[in-house]
């Protein structure tokens, strides 16, 4: 699996073709570049979902902000972390200042969950 392959959409944002040419025109290493690049993906605007081992540490997988206005399907069986995912999304955005909008069943994960990490003047 290529590296594109492996990190998608993130990695492609993260360095041009044109910049990935020239780096490699002028003699870059093979892990001078997977650093150039892990660390332009650390340092991309998007929410944080997990992260991924790698040799040099840890990567966070995010999802784009330039993805943030297409809709997002997130499957699994129960209990594989679906409502945290869901959760961890929804609080970098109230952090961030980002508007969010939540139909729950649970009023647990509104009142206990949401509310602490909305300003003062929302609740």
């Amino acid at each position: 699996m290529g590296f594109a392959e492996a990190f998608g959409t993130i990695a492609r944002e993260c360095i041009t073709r044109q910049e990935l040419e020239e780096l490699i025109d002028n003699g870059i290493s093979p892990e001078d570049l997977k650093a150039t690049i892990y660390g332009r993906m650390c340092d991309s605007p998007g929410l944080v979902l997990g992260e991924i081992s790698a040799v040099a540490g840890s990567i966070p997988i995010k999802l784009p902000d330039s993805l943030r206005d297409r809709h997002c399907y997130i499957i699994g069986r129960s209990g594989s972390g679906k409502t945290n995912i869901i959760r961890l999304m929804l609080q970098q955005d109230i952090v961030c200042g980002n508007g969010v909008g939540v139909l729950a069943p649970e009023q647990e994960l509104i009142k206990d969950e949401l509310l602490p990490y909305m300003p003062a003047l929302l609740r």
